[in-house]
């Protein structure tokens, strides 16, 4: 089961509007790759903690490549990855600038 703990938040777009409530994660603990690579070979599985580690290592490289050539990976039960972008409007297309942190 997920913990959880309700909290209340403003609207940031209207200040005037009354606060809603909402539900946030509670974390319970970090685990590190290596911690985790060791939960998943204690699952009997035929490798060990450093061949589990490999494959995840050379699965975000690949990820991380994929998506800088403009990919969208789905990686069906565990998600779909793509690259996301925010920014701020301008009023024309020649005062974009793209090196501008928003």
């Amino acid at each position: 089961m997920i913990d959880y703990s309700v909290t209340s938040r403003p609207n940031p777009q209207d200040r005037d509007a009354a606060p809603k409530f909402y539900a946030n994660p509670q974390v319970s603990e970090n685990i590190s790759l290596s911690a985790f690579c060791r939960h998943i070979a204690s699952h009997g599985s035929v490798y060990n903690r450093a061949d589990i580690m490999s494959v995840i290592t050379q699965t975000v490289d690949c990820l991380r490549e994929m998506l800088l050539k403009g990919y969208k990976v789905d990686l069906g039960d565990l998600g779909s990855f793509y690259i996301g972008l925010n920014s701020k409007g301008t009023a024309t297309a020649e005062d974009f600038n793209p090196a501008v942190h928003i």
